[in-house]
C-alpha cells in the first residue's frame, strides 16, 4: 500500500501544474515522468522528483521548476550525455565551520549542480576584501573547470578541506550559504542546517549588484552566514 502511495499519491492537489505519473519536457527536451511531489518541502521552495528514460532520478525545485506538461503518450526520451547548461550563471557554495571558511565550486549540468574545482579554505577573521576576492574567485574558475566523472571524488575534496570524514560530522557546527552570480546581481542563499542536510531559504536571499566591489561581496557572504539557521 505504501509503495501505490508513494507512487500515485494520496491526495493530488488540483492547484499544481501537474500530478505523480504525469510526463513533463525540460528545457533540454528530455521527457520525464513524475514521481514525487513535496510542495512544503526545502522550506517552502517545494521539490520536484523526475526519472528519465534511464530509470535516473532528479529533483529540482517546485516554484522554479520549467518543466511543461506534455502527453501521457508520450515516450521517454533522454540525452544521456553530461553537459554545462545556463553558461551565464556562475555558481559556489560556502560553508562557515568553526574557525574557518571554505569555498567551492558549482557546475551547473544538464543532470544537475555538481560540486566542483576550486575548493578553497581561509580563517574566519580575513578581511572581507580577501574573503570577496576569493569568492569572485571561485565563482568564475567553476565556469570553465572540467565536468565531474566522479561524485565521490569531489565529495572527498570538501571533507579534506573541512578536516572531517563523513557528511554527518561536515553538516556539525555547519553554516552553508548558496551564491550565484549573473551579468545583473549576484545573490547569496542562506540555508538551514537540517543536521543530514541544508535546506534552502530563499525569502531571505540577499542580492547586490554584480559589479560589486570585492570588499561589499565578502561582506554580504558574511551577512548571508548570519541569517542561516
Amino acid at each position: 500500500m505504501r509503495f501505490i502511495q508513494n507512487l500515485f499519491g494520496t491526495k493530488p492537489r488540483s492547484d499544481l501544474p501537474f500530478q505523480v505519473g504525469d510526463k513533463v519536457s525540460d528545457l533540454w527536451g528530455q521527457i520525464l515522468v513524475i514521481t514525487e511531489i513535496k510542495p512544503e518541502a526545502q522550506g517552502g521552495l517545494g521539490l520536484v522528483r523526475t526519472r528519465n528514460a534511464a530509470g535516473v532520478e532528479n529533483t529540482v525545485a517546485l516554484m522554479t521548476h520549467n518543466l511543461r506538461l506534455v502527453d501521457k503518450k508520450t515516450p521517454l526520451a533522454s540525452d544521456f550525455s553530461t553537459k554545462r547548461v545556463r553558461p551565464d550563471e556562475l555558481m559556489a557554495g560556502a560553508y562557515l565551520r568553526p574557525k574557518m571558511v571554505v569555498l567551492h565550486g558549482v557546475c551547473q549540468t544538464n543532470c544537475g549542480g555538481f560540486n566542483c574545482e576550486p575548493y578553497q579554505s581561509c580563517e574566519t577573521t580575513v578581511s572581507d576584501l580577501r574573503l570577496g576576492t576569493e569568492l569572485l574567485r571561485v565563482l568564475k574558475e567553476a565556469s570553465t573547470v572540467p565536468i565531474p566523472e566522479n561524485l565521490k571524488i569531489e565529495q572527498k575534496k570538501i571533507f579534506d578541506v573541512c578536516k572531517v570524514r563523513s557528511w554527518t560530522q561536515l553538516c556539525e557546527n555547519t553554516i552553508y550559504c548558496y551564491v550565484t552570480q549573473t551579468p545583473d546581481q549576484i545573490a547569496f542563499l542562506p540555508t538551514a542546517n537540517e543536521g543530514r542536510g541544508f535546506n534552502h531559504l530563499p525569502e531571505l536571499t540577499i542580492r547586490i549588484a554584480a559589479a560589486s566591489a570585492p570588499d561589499e561581496v565578502g561582506r554580504n557572504l558574511r551577512g548571508c552566514f548570519q541569517i542561516c539557521r
